[in-house]
């Protein structure tokens, strides 16, 4: 049994999902970059100031969290669209 594939160029759905999926990872990339980079200079900036460090742990953990589900989101929106049998 051979399985059609069908170019996700020639279907409107399934080519405005991935740009919207590459538009959010794009997006969410610099927003966790940022994040993780304001959490490292708090962390840095921190000295004794213990409730500023785990401000700062706690931004950049979310941040990690946050890429993680980016990560995932986009790893489920391609299988899907593998699964329907677009290319």
């Amino acid at each position: 049994q051979e399985v059609m594939t069908e170019s996700c160029e020639t279907d409107a759905v399934c080519s405005a999902i991935v740009k919207i999926t590459e538009y959010i990872t794009m997006l969410g990339g610099v927003v966790v970059a940022l994040f993780i980079i304001l959490g490292g200079f708090l962390y840095a900036t921190g000295g004794g100031n213990e409730k500023q460090v785990s401000t700062a742990k706690s931004m950049i953990t979310c941040a990690i969290i946050g890429m993680v589900i980016i990560l995932a989101s986009n790893i489920i929106v391609t299988t899907v669209r593998n699964l329907l049998g677009f290319s």
